[in-house]
């Protein structure tokens, strides 16, 4: 295959990609934590998890003590690995959480709503909901 070719396969591949994003379709990749196999639906027992660790972060709890409480409770990733702090945070800071999608670690436009579920919706509207600036680690 030609550079060319190869280019314009690569060109067309991030046009789809970014067009299922700002349908809100979900992604490629393995399956985010919180989530179903169909990257849509909630999991049972991952989303509370979740639900509680937002508000043990508001309650001034750390990454690494969530972390910490996970792994003691036999807690795996989604990958089957411990969790570290900065696993935790990267979760809690993701727009997924309240059901926005991401594309190129960005949210695919301002006004795309996802197509998967929500765990957490900010309280003011459909809008990302981050976790508070300058969280514990």
């Amino acid at each position: 295959m030609s550079s060319n070719a190869s280019e314009k396969a690569s060109e067309r591949l991030k046009r789809k990609f970014l067009e299922k994003a700002q349908k809100g379709d979900v992604g490629q990749g393995s399956r985010p934590f919180g989530w179903g196999e169909d990257k849509k639906t909630l999991h049972p027992k991952e989303s509370r998890l979740l639900r509680k660790a937002v508000q043990d972060i508001m309650d001034g709890v750390s990454t690494r003590e969530i972390a910490r409480r996970w792994n003691a409770a036999g807690v795996a990733t989604t990958r089957g690995k411990a969790w570290r702090h900065t696993n935790v945070r990267q979760v809690l800071r993701s727009p997924r959480l309240t059901g926005w999608r991401v594309h190129q670690f960005e949210c695919a436009t301002c006004n795309v709503v996802g197509t998967n579920d929500a765990i957490n919706k900010h309280p003011e509207g459909n809008r990302p909901c981050w976790t508070r600036q300058g969280d514990r680690t």
